[in-house]
């Protein structure tokens, strides 16, 4: 039986961490992520190749800037 203070069961902070941190970023951990700083695909690196836009005006964005002749930004 697990302790309870109030609505929530009591539990030891380091089961919640090992339990839901690790299943929540285990992700990350997997080959295909390795590199993903280096290839801009993480949000920063989206956000400062203006991955992020929409509509309008975002046509020469993708596949990158370069593909367009730097038209992009």
């Amino acid at each position: 039986m697990v302790p309870r203070k109030g609505k929530r069961p009591v539990v030891p902070q380091s089961r919640e961490v090992l339990g839901l941190v690790v299943l929540k970023i285990a992700w990350i951990a997997g080959k295909a992520h390795k590199g993903r700083v280096f290839r801009g695909l993480t949000s920063a690196g989206k956000r400062s190749r203006g991955l992020l836009n929409k509509g309008k005006g975002a046509e020469k964005v993708r596949p990158s800037i370069r593909a367009h002749r730097g038209r992009g930004k």
